[in-house]
């Protein structure tokens, strides 16, 4: 008996996600893959690059009040896209919603961690519900402990799965596109509307950075919630060249903590501004690709002896190339696991 075609949906709540999910499903052949997104922030300029097929399910809200009375919302127009679908196997990235929803239907669901500590250990309600209620999960490999829940690891962080040099090749012509001349930097400050950037205590200053470092480069590329108008600031959001961008830039500022990972494994020098550290984090400071500052002084000092370093970004290639090695190839890492639970499905379903 021959094996079925499954339907497979990704569940995309983050812009990076995006990025994450498209190369996975890109690689998954003969089956149906749906895509299932939320109308958060310039999540959705992104995906309409991709030129894809996609459902909005919900609304994102930025307060926690009608965060959380949406939430049953969220969960019956889950199930009910599940159900309509017959949707075999969801995936999403740390959705407690989908692994709820996928419980009342007859899909199953795989969640995949982002960190091997932090939102594993389920001492938060959101992990609680993906632990119990999700079917499979994944994480990378960290302390052996957590990873037994886990019924497949993968080596590295996130972002190497779309980013690694074996999949990702930059364009140069994206700088020609947006009018940047070398050197430039990026300034990434985080739109806040999520949870746990509503809890973090440090906003970075904008206009003061700018003031700063536009002494030392070209160009500065600006992606925040705001315009601040400066000759040479370019106001980008939602592009899908933005990685492009950052592998040629000569400094990423930011207090995004996806956007530094980025930035970090495409070997650009890279200033995280933030109080909230997460145990990835760490391991890509021990390489020496990230640094973070809780200080604005402190981190205005640092971005001037990067920008007067002519040696500087090469050492950062070269501190990253190091650090992708030991990962080794991260897509082919998780989509191992996701096949090896693909074939149960045809197993079960045959």
């Amino acid at each position: 008996m021959e094996n079925k075609n499954l339907n497979i949906a990704f569940y995309i709540t983050h812009p990076s996600h995006v990025y994450l999910w498209m190369s996975i499903a890109k690689r998954i052949k003969s089956h149906h893959i749906y895509f299932i997104s939320k109308p958060k922030d310039n999540l959705l300029d992104i995906l309409n690059s991709f030129n894809v097929d996609y459902k909005i399910i919900g609304r994102h809200h930025n307060s926690l009040a009608m965060k959380v009375f949406y939430i049953l919302k969220q969960l019956f127009y889950l199930g009910s896209f599940l159900k309509k679908q017959k949707i075999d196997l969801c995936i999403g990235m740390y959705s407690f919603d989908l692994a709820i929803s996928s419980k009342f239907t007859k899909s199953k669901c795989l969640i995949v961690y982002s960190d091997n500590k932090h939102r594993w250990k389920g001492n938060k309600v959101e992990e609680l519900f993906c632990n119990f209620f999700a079917d499979f999960i994944s994480c990378p490999k960290g302390d052996q402990k957590l990873n037994k829940r886990a019924d497949f690891c993968f080596n590295g962080v996130v972002p190497l799965i779309y980013l690694h040099p074996e999949y990702f090749k930059p364009k140069f012509q994206a700088l020609k596109k947006y009018n940047i001349t070398i050197p430039y930097v990026i300034i990434k400050e985080k739109l806040g509307s999520s949870l746990h950037d509503k809890l973090s205590s440090k906003k970075l200053n904008i206009e003061k950075i700018i003031n700063e470092i536009s002494k030392y480069v070209n160009s500065i590329i600006l992606i925040a919630p705001k315009q601040y108008y400066h000759p040479i600031v370019r106001s980008i959001s939602g592009s899908a060249d933005i990685h492009d961008l950052l592998y040629f830039s000569d400094l990423f500022i930011g207090d995004s903590g996806i956007m530094a990972f980025e930035s970090s494994i495409l070997g650009v020098p890279t200033i995280r501004y933030s109080d909230m550290i997460i145990n990835i984090e760490n391991d890509l400071a021990e390489y020496g690709i990230i640094e973070n500052y809780t200080d604005i002084d402190q981190l205005l000092l640092r971005t001037k002896q990067i920008l007067t370093d002519n040696k500087y970004k090469q050492i950062s290639k070269n501190k990253s190339i190091k650090y992708i090695k030991s990962t080794g190839d991260t897509q082919n890492c998780i989509l191992k696991g996701i096949f090896m639970i693909i074939s149960f499905l045809e197993k079960d379903y045959s």
